[in-house]
């Protein structure tokens, strides 16, 4: 579990430019899934308050392996 500011990182601190979490990236790598971080980042700070929705990634050949985000 993670809060929406824990799925990025800004490695430079003087930019608005941020990459997905190191951690989370590697998660990520592990499961063979990929995650529009950056999609779901945006769209987060963009939606009112109570209508978020819940997010499930799945691995194609192994849709038991998922990544779940609650937004």
């Amino acid at each position: 579990m993670a809060s929406i500011m824990e799925l990025v990182e800004y490695p430079d601190e003087t930019s608005d430019d941020y990459i997905a979490h190191q951690t989370l990236q590697t998660i990520m790598n592990v499961l063979e899934i990929q995650v529009p971080i950056a999609e779901i980042y945006e769209r987060y700070f963009g939606q009112s308050i109570h209508t978020g929705h819940v997010l499930v990634f799945a691995n194609k050949q192994q849709p038991h392996v998922c990544v779940v985000l609650d937004t």
